[in-house]
């Protein structure tokens, strides 16, 4: 099968319908007739209209049909794109009855060299899971023997990319005293909820609570690492201010004289000097402070004492406490996020009860990335949907003998996510190492992260982009924005709708597409169809989504069965033949005791049909 080649040749009856069933999802390109008057191809749930009744132009189907006022013969060939097959082998290893039985997330690296092209023969593979069901079952009924556990995250490893065997080491973390548990579990700052010192840089959400310190406090000072090496022009200061309703005598718990110093080692430490922080008489009064210093630390530090570190009276004696709304640091004009917070005194920090989905990660150098959402419970959803986002972390782990080093792993949080009134930005659902170092043809030296921005359950794709050496530092990371890179996460533009949650997107190295980039995803989310769109660049333009598989379980399971999150796996595909994996859940729990075959990776390949055998032997 290949681009041009004839896929239909029929008589059209006049003044009907003439419908044809093409029996798979192909690529559709020019259309030989003498006069037909419509012509139409039916995608998701509706019939859709060609403009050019010549020329298909690349979209994929399924089902065509023609309307004719006379006779007519009509002749469709193929175009250019991608047609899918099930791959049954690839999903065998991952469809076992004991210990590791499956989970709803697959994400696939190659740990030797952290090359992601195609066709790495020679990997160290590791397979990297989220939430993970640990147990026993029948292979002849299907059920599972309860109990059942979950770990929030699993790994496995293979050696080379599966092409000459599938012997994958499936790994389960347990504790000393062998309790099951995720490998990667939350410890930075976004896992606590309280008055604590990183609500002062917290900027994921409209409304958050304000710093506070404890009552009666030896010493108040707050540590900002800003993470690395810096200019810093300026901070704001917004003083202490909570949500409304309140009353105004409790502004007079925010700060008052405060001592800013700078430094580079936490050693010594430079005093930029004294200032008054003025009350926050509205949500967006702040005090100004210039600081024109490098450093990698700011240090405030407010006097313990009534009347002198807080606006409250000196001889007032209700409450010794001290606050603060938020701090906003600068270099130059450009706002820095990417910062953590250590304070001497903190009113309340509580742990969440949370897990991590880990989303995508890259291997740079010796290390791998995670960017993981911290996941909360909601019991006021719908069994199968009972989570709430809490923020996106960065996890950094060293790579040792070939394995990935969860003991030494280091996290933190990060500006990488929003959540305002029906607005949601996350990013890091897919990563894309475009670096010189990646293994791809043509690379720009550059990590592409993949976000999405979600309105009313619509979800639409953003990137950003960021030299490999400074990937951990996000505030070097820069946005598309309308033809241009920004430094504003808030600046970046759509460049694709329909996506999902986890997805991929990799370069096209052969066929007529070559020098382009192919995104692959689950249409919305969570429908029956995986689909892929082209790109002319990293950062787009993209194609309209092309629906090219779907997904069978959803009705072969039954119940409520669901797919989502299709992704291409490069370096375990030759360029023209694109290993892909979609997840299979269920919203009710009793079917995963009922069938141990639900939740496990189901895999296809996407063939590029416009690759010519010339194209396979150079």
């Amino acid at each position: 099968m290949k681009t041009n080649d004839i896929i239909l040749n029929a008589k059209l009856e006049p003044y009907q319908d003439n419908e044809f069933d093409l029996e798979q999802y192909l690529p559709l390109g020019r259309i030989d007739h003498d006069q037909v008057d419509k012509i139409e191809y039916y995608h998701i749930s509706t019939w859709k209209r060609l403009d050019n009744t010549r020329n298909f132009n690349n979209v994929t189907a399924r089902y065509i049909r023609f309307y004719t006022k006379k006779p007519e013969t009509v002749t469709v060939y193929l175009g250019i794109g991608y047609v899918a097959e099930k791959d049954e082998t690839w999903r065998k290893p991952f469809n076992r009855f004991s210990g590791w039985t499956g989970s709803d997330g697959i994400f696939s690296f190659n740990l030797k060299n952290g090359v992601d092209g195609y066709d790495q023969q020679d990997a160290k593979t590791a397979f990297v899971f989220g939430d993970t069901l640990i147990s026993n079952s029948d292979p002849k009924t299907k059920k599972r023997f309860k109990p059942v556990l979950m770990p929030a995250n699993t790994v496995a490893y293979m050696d080379g990319n599966g092409s000459r065997h599938k012997n994958i080491d499936f790994r389960i973390n347990t504790n000393h005293k062998q309790h099951i548990k995720a490998f990667f579990e939350p410890q930075n700052d976004l896992a606590y909820s309280g008055t604590t010192a990183q609500n002062l840089v917290n900027h994921t959400k409209d409304v958050h609570q304000c710093y506070l310190s404890g009552y009666n406090p030896d010493v108040v000072e707050l540590i900002f690492d800003i993470n690395q090496t810096q200019h810093i022009s300026a901070i704001d200061i917004f003083n202490y201010r909570p949500e409304e309703p309140f009353d105004a005598y409790i502004l007079n718990r925010g700060f008052n004289q405060v001592d800013v110093s700078v430094s580079l080692d936490q050693e010594k430490w430079f005093k930029i000097g004294r200032f008054t922080v003025d009350k926050a008489n509205t949500s967006e009064s702040f005090t100004h402070i210039n600081i024109h210093k490098t450093c990698r630390y700011v240090k405030l530090h407010v006097p313990a004492k009534q009347g002198v570190g807080n606006h409250y009276e000196a001889s007032d004696a209700s409450e010794v406490i001290f606050g603060a709304n938020k701090v906003v640091f600068y270099n130059h004009k450009h706002q820095l996020q990417d910062i953590t917070v250590f304070a001497t005194s903190e009113l309340s920090k509580e742990f969440i009860n949370s897990w991590f989905w880990l989303q995508d990660g890259v291997v740079l150098g010796s290390y791998i990335y995670f960017l993981p959402m911290i996941v909360r419970p909601d019991l006021n959803k719908p069994e199968g949907l009972q989570f709430a986002l809490e923020g996106v972390s960065l996890i950094k782990a060293p790579i040792k003998n070939g394995e990935i080093d969860f003991d030494q792993h280091s996290q933190k949080p990060t500006p990488l996510y929003r959540y305002k009134k029906d607005e949601e930005w996350v990013f890091g659902a897919a990563i894309l190492n475009f670096s010189h170092e990646s293994g791809y043809q043509n690379s720009d030296g550059y990590v592409y992260i993949y976000g999405y921005q979600t309105i009313k359950g619509h979800r639409t794709l953003k990137v950003a982009r960021v030299l490999p050496d400074t990937f951990e530092y996000i505030d070097t990371w820069e946005y598309y924005a309308n033809n241009h890179w920004s430094t504003r996460l808030e600046d970046a533009t759509s460049i694709l709708e329909h996506i999902s949650c986890e997805m991929s997107v990799t370069p096209i190295e052969t066929g007529k597409n070559k020098g382009k980039f192919i995104a692959v995803f689950q249409y919305n989310v969570d429908s029956q169809y995986v689909a892929y769109a082209i790109g002319d660049t990293p950062s787009g333009p993209f194609s309209e989504p092309r629906i090219v598989y779907t997904c069978e379980e959803p009705k072969t399971l039954g119940r409520s069965a669901y797919t989502y999150n299709a992704k291409a796996h490069p370096h375990l595909s030759k360029p023209d033949d694109i290993l892909v994996s979609y997840n299979v859940n269920s919203y009710e729990m009793e079917h995963h005791y009922d069938n141990v075959e639900v939740y496990h990776p189901r895999f296809i390949r996407l063939k590029d049909i416009s690759v010519s055998d010339e194209d396979k032997e150079a």
